[in-house]
């Protein structure tokens, strides 16, 4: 079992319910996980991600990224602060 110093992401079922029950497609779901993963997985609200470190983080270019970023952001899945 489990204790809660070992090291992992706590994040709310029902936003995983609505991300999995959208047609994210492939490196939508990637970058969704990477915010997630360095906002949440420390504990914060927000933090600078950028495109360099996302392309590389997920996989792909960066024109990949901005392209896909700017859907999420235009859909309210992702918001730029």
């Amino acid at each position: 079992m489990k204790t809660k110093d070992e090291n992992y992401t706590m994040f709310p079922n029902t936003l995983f319910e609505v991300i999995y029950s959208t047609n994210f497609n492939a490196t939508q779901l990637k970058i969704i996980m990477l915010v997630i993963r360095y906002t949440k997985g420390f504990h914060r609200e927000s933090h600078g991600l950028s495109l360099t470190f996302i392309a590389e983080g997920v996989g792909t270019s960066k024109d990949n990224v901005s392209k896909q970023l700017i859907k999420l952001i235009k859909g309210n899945v992702i918001r730029v602060i």
